[in-house]
């Protein structure tokens, strides 16, 4: 009966391990999701503000 109480927790602690782990995972993979989404939007603009840039010069 000993065992068996040792066994569950260890297998509940385990699991609880693997669940921390995944959400970590998660965490980084969104954040460079939106590091990735920042970068995009950020060169976007500088696209947008050099070509404005270059119709103003012409002008």
């Amino acid at each position: 009966m000993k065992y068996l109480v040792i066994g569950l927790v260890l297998i509940f602690i385990a699991l609880y391990l693997v669940m921390l782990y995944s959400l970590l995972i998660m965490s980084a993979r969104s954040d460079e999701v939106m590091r990735q989404l920042m970068e995009k939007e950020w060169m976007e603009k500088n696209e947008a503000e050099k070509v404005n840039g270059f119709i103003s010069e012409k002008e």
